[in-house]
This record gives structure tokens, C-alpha cells and sequence, in this order.
């Protein structure tokens, strides 16, 4: 019986172009009818997958799945929770409360100034990992205590406190997942993490890059504007869409940082060559480019024979 993936699954994805498997995959788009995708034709029932450190992302079709995607051993990750919060200070010398944009997210609960910061991918002021978390409440205030980290927060209310701390404690047991499939992945190696500190020091350091790179792909591949169903979208609906979002870096005034210009593709340019045409078996998308907008800087076959076929005019026109 074929498997169906959903949002959020961990997968193993076979590239084809590559010619290996990799383990580090996860679901985070699907599609139930025919539509425009990232530039192509998606078929109903695809799945999209970022994998390889959330660099490269592919729509795998129903018929391809079962060659393509696999189940992972890997712990799914809980949804994530955000919201504002108020830090509250740990002692007199550390000033005054301040208010925080926080998220959980794969076990992790980091805060930044503003949402805005986390939205850009900066750095979290402060990552504090979840793995035997003890939470208390009292009204609408959470002290948080691990075996590293502890600190007090405050919520709007108690029913939002009570929320966060269901979310949290949820975020805590997927770490305690996290650690036992270490723990058998790492079983038999003699020759590394004998000692338990040592292993839990790699696990956090693994899990935080895999976060932060999950949260730049999320952002480089994100679904951009509506979907429109195939059958439905008129000539006149994607002649818009193609002079609205077909924009390259050509409209851009002054200069551009080279991160900058992938920024401002992945968030301007997806789809802006739409056609017909279903997406490639392997139709893998390196994170580092132009992101699902199918652009090139060079001239493309069909434009170059244009472009000859013209001259050949102009010629014949010159010599009668």
C-alpha cells in the first residue's frame, strides 16, 4: 500500500541526479488538486520536501513517491508556538523585564527582540533547550527550569500561560525522542560518545544548526501567493501573475547584496515563469539560487533562435 506523507513528516528523499538518499527530509507543503507551483505544474496528491541541511527542495508526485520518499526513524517534531512574552528579569542586576518575540520549535524555545528579527532569520538573543524541562505555573507566569538553563516568563493571561506551558512540555518529550534515536543511531561506535555529556552537548549542537536551517528554508521556500488550480486560472489571470511576479533583479534600483538578490527572489519571483509544463522527475531546487523562479542570466535556446532567426531576416532583406 502506498505511504502518504502530510505536513510536517520526516522523510528520507532519494535524489536521482545525485544518486543517494538523504536522511534529513521533512513534508512541508502538499497540494490536494492540479496546480502552479514554483514554476510548474504540480500534480494533485504531490508532496514538497526540503532536505540536504534544508538547502535543496523537490514536489514529488504520487507515482514517484514510492522510489523517492521513505518514512525516517527520526522523531516528527511537535508544531511550533509563537507569540509575544515578557522575559522577567533573574536578579536586580540584570535590569528590568523585557518584551520578547518567542517560538518553540523542535524542542528549542528561542526569543528575539521582535518578530520581525526571527522572520529575517537573525540570530535568537537566547536558545534554551527543552530536554528535562520542568515547568511550574502561577497565574500567568511560567518559570522554566532544565538541567542547564532557567528562567521566568510572563503571558498576556493564565489561559495563554497554560497554553504555552502544554506546547512547551510537548517540545520537552519530543527531546527526550530525540535523544533515545541518538542514542540507537549511536549505538555500537565504540569510538565516539562514550561519555553521556559529551552526547548531549553534540545532540544540541546538531539539533540548533537543523533549526536554524529549517527556519532559512522555510523562508527561501515558501508558498508565495494563491494557489490557483490549473483548469480554473484564465489566460488573461496568469498574464497578470506573470507581469506582477516576474520581476528579476533588473528592476531593482541601486545596489544589491548577492544575499540580498536571493532574498528578494524568493519572495518576488517565485513563479514568474508559469507554463504548462509538470515538474522534472528530479526537480530539485538548490537553496543558494534563484529560488522556484526559474530564471537564467544567460539567453535561453528558444530566445537565441529568435534572435538568430531575426538576423537572417534582416540579412535576407539587406541583400534584395
Amino acid at each position: 500500500m502506498l505511504k502518504r506523507f502530510g505536513m510536517g513528516d520526516t522523510v528520507e528523499v532519494y535524489s536521482a541526479k545525485r544518486q543517494k538518499w538523504f536522511l534529513d527530509g521533512q513534508v512541508i507543503d502538499t497540494v490536494n488538486e492540479t496546480c502552479m507551483m514554483d514554476g510548474s505544474k504540480v500534480r494533485a496528491g504531490s508532496v514538497k520536501v526540503i532536505y540536504d541541511h534544508g538547502m535543496t527542495f523537490k514536489w514529488v508526485p504520487l507515482q514517484q513517491m514510492e522510489e523517492t520518499l521513505r518514512p525516517s526513524p527520526r522523531p516528527r517534531p511537535p508544531n511550533a508556538v509563537s507569540g509575544m512574552l515578557t522575559k522577567e528579569a533573574s536578579s536586580w542586576l540584570s535590569g528590568r523585564a523585557k518584551q520578547l518575540y518567542a517560538e518553540a520549535n523542535q524542542g528549542f524555545l528561542q526569543w528575539w527582540d521582535s518578530q520581525a528579527d526571527a522572520e529575517e532569520c537573525k540570530e535568537p538573543e537566547y536558545s534554551m533547550y527543552l530536554l528535562g524541562l520542568q515547568a511550574g505555573i502561577v497565574g500567568q507566569t511560567l518559570k522554566l527550569q532544565t538541567t542547564s538553563d532557567q528562567v521566568t516568563i510572563s503571558l498576556p493571561d493564565e489561559p495563554e500561560a497554560k497554553a504555552w506551558e502544554k506546547a512547551l512540555r510537548i517540545h520537552a518529550i519530543y527531546t527526550g525522542e530525540v535523544r533515545k534515536f541518538y542514542e540507537k543511531k549511536m549505538a555500537g561506535r565504540s569510538n565516539s560518545m562514550s561519555i553521556d555529556t559529551d552526547l548531549q552537548t553534540a545532540i544540541v549542537k546538531k539539533e540548533l544548526v537543523s533549526v536554524a536551517e529549517r527556519r532559512q528554508a522555510k523562508e527561501r521556500f515558501a508558498r508565495k501567493g494563491t494557489v490557483m488550480s490549473v483548469n480554473t486560472m484564465s489566460e488573461a489571470t496568469m498574464n497578470d501573475r506573470l507581469s506582477i511576479r516576474g520581476r528579476t533583479h533588473s528592476n531593482v534600483s541601486g545596489p544589491i547584496s548577492g544575499d540580498a538578490l536571493v532574498r528578494k527572489a524568493s519572495k518576488s519571483s517565485r513563479g514568474s515563469v508559469l507554463s504548462n509544463r509538470s515538474a522534472p522527475e528530479d526537480d530539485e531546487e538548490p537553496g543558494g539560487k534563484m529560488v522556484g523562479a526559474r530564471l537564467s542570466f544567460e539567453p535561453s535556446r528558444a530566445a537565441e533562435e529568435t534572435r538568430r532567426g531575426a538576423a537572417a531576416d534582416e540579412a535576407r532583406r539587406g541583400g534584395s
